[in-house]
């Protein structure tokens, strides 16, 4: 069944269905999030940064960064064949499925097609991939309690723009970027000061 068009709250919903059912395997989880697989794992996983503990949210960094390579690449995702057949983490993602599906919900009313200039470039959609590899690379170097929420809202507005094709929700994700470097950085410079009294 074809699935371009279904829409992101749709397969979170779909999802959150399945995982309610019984356990699944990281291989079921991938083919619910349908062929778009690398930019709605990529929502999946910011949201997963949003709800995780700080520490956690390194590996939640690792995981963006490869996927957003494989993006760049232009290739969809890649796991071994033990990973695929591993049992998902469902308590955890169910209840990001349940939290993703109430965030679309508010936010879907504003999202639509438009300023399709920052999206049909070839150029920018490698910009955008390199961009949320190093936000992805903020989550695993800057390891700042809370400082990734900053970065996992910049890969979210990133991606929900490329998902629904709305460039202006991708300048949002670039605005956002801009508040994180400003936002980790001053959390820097107080861990800093706090360390040298």
């Amino acid at each position: 069944m074809e699935r371009n068009n279904e829409r992101l709250e749709v397969i979170l919903q779909n999802l959150g269905d399945a995982l309610g059912k019984g356990d699944l395997t990281v291989k079921e989880v991938l083919q619910i999030l349908s062929v778009k697989v690398n930019l709605v794992l990529l929502i999946l996983l910011s949201l997963c940064a949003f709800v995780a503990l700080p520490g956690i949210t390194i590996i939640f960094g690792c995981l963006i960064i490869y996927t957003a390579v494989r993006m760049v690449m232009g290739k969809s995702l890649w796991l071994p064949k033990k990973v695929l057949a591993m049992k998902a983490p469902n308590k955890f993602l169910k209840v990001v499925a349940s939290k993703g599906v109430f965030l679309i919900n508010k936010i879907k009313k504003f999202t639509r097609p438009r300023c399709r200039f920052v999206l049909a470039n070839p150029f920018m959609k490698i910009f955008n991939g390199v961009l949320i590899i190093l936000l992805g690379l903020t989550m695993v170097v800057i390891p700042i309690p809370f400082a990734a929420f900053f970065s996992a809202a910049s890969v979210f507005l990133l991606c929900i723009g490329l998902l629904e094709d709305d460039g202006l929700f991708v300048m949002l994700g670039y605005l956002m970027c801009l508040i994180t470097v400003g936002a980790e950085f001053g959390i820097g410079m107080f861990v800093e000061k706090s360390r040298g009294k």
